[in-house]
């Protein structure tokens, strides 16, 4: 079994959009996010390539339910510590 540390992981947010329209309102078509950061994608690989692994890592509270579902999606196996605020989040 393999344990990755994670200390700031981070949702990773993708926004697509059509065509960037200077002075417009750019209006996106599509968004996927992704919990991420260093040790979560070494967990990710992996996991992909059938070892057992665990990743570590500090998540916060407020966005705490969107993480545990983005990890349950993948099946990733993780242990966490809750401090206050917001996982931070990328896009």
């Amino acid at each position: 079994m393999i344990t990755t540390v994670t200390l700031n992981p981070a949702i990773d947010k993708i926004d697509e959009i059509r065509k960037i329209k200077l002075g417009q309102v750019n209006k996106i078509y599509n968004q996927e996010k992704y919990f991420g950061g260093k040790g979560i994608n070494v967990t990710r690989i992996l996991d992909g390539l059938g070892i057992k692994c665990t990743a570590i890592c500090f998540l916060g509270k407020n966005n705490l339910e969107e993480i545990v579902s983005l990890m349950e999606k993948e099946h990733i196996s993780i242990d966490y510590t809750l401090v206050e605020g917001n996982t931070r989040t990328n896009t």
